[in-house]
């Protein structure tokens, strides 16, 4: 293996940021805890890394729950972008953070949220949910490769933000019945009628 000043952090400067884009997937034949304890090692900042924490955090953003022994290649989409997101907040000490569309691959898009601001850092999220967008303190409006404009959130969108909330955890509740093998909806008139 390289000698510890090639494996381990770069100048301060090019850690300041850590991202996760839209087609990031893993291709590493490790376990989670083999790539939790690796990348902690090869950040200098990251101390000891808690693997069990991380995979509470993992399940808890994503459907269906992640081992430390589980191989990464074997991780679904949703289960691998929660792993993703636990392990920038938890093994990153990067103070700004970039996420293309968190709401992909189906995680918890709140309980990510929540998590992301937990630490204090400086969070941009790239997004079209206006869920997302309107949860935010602010919003950037980019055009033509620069910034057009800042938009604070008021607090009209802060109702509006509320009310979304609310069908959006409905909508939540739907995907995890149909997930369980629930069947949805009323019962027929020829159904009720019978009973």
């Amino acid at each position: 293996p390289p000698d510890r000043p090639h494996r381990s952090d770069p100048p301060a400067p090019r850690w300041a940021v850590a991202r996760i884009s839209q087609t990031m997937q893993f291709f590493l034949d490790l376990t989670v805890r083999e790539f939790l304890e690796m990348h902690a090692q090869a950040r200098a900042d990251a101390g000891p890394v808690a693997v069990e924490e991380v995979c509470r955090w993992t399940n808890a953003l994503a459907g269906e729950p992640v081992t430390p022994d589980q191989p990464l290649a074997a991780l679904s989409g949703g289960q691998a972008r929660a792993l993703m997101v636990a392990d920038l907040v938890l093994v990153s000490r990067s103070p700004i953070l970039l996420i293309d569309e968190i709401e992909n691959a189906g995680i918890d898009r709140h309980a990510a949220l929540r998590f992301l601001v937990r630490k204090e850092r400086l969070v941009f999220v790239a997004t079209h949910d206006p869920l997302i967008a309107l949860r935010s303190h602010a919003r950037l409006v980019l055009a033509g490769g620069g910034v057009r404009q800042v938009l604070a959130t008021t607090p009209g969108e802060r109702a509006l933000a509320r009310r979304l909330a609310a069908r959006d955890r409905e909508v939540a509740r739907l995907r995890e019945a149909i997930r369980m093998g629930k069947v949805l909806g009323r019962a027929s008139r020829k159904e009720s009628a019978s009973t």
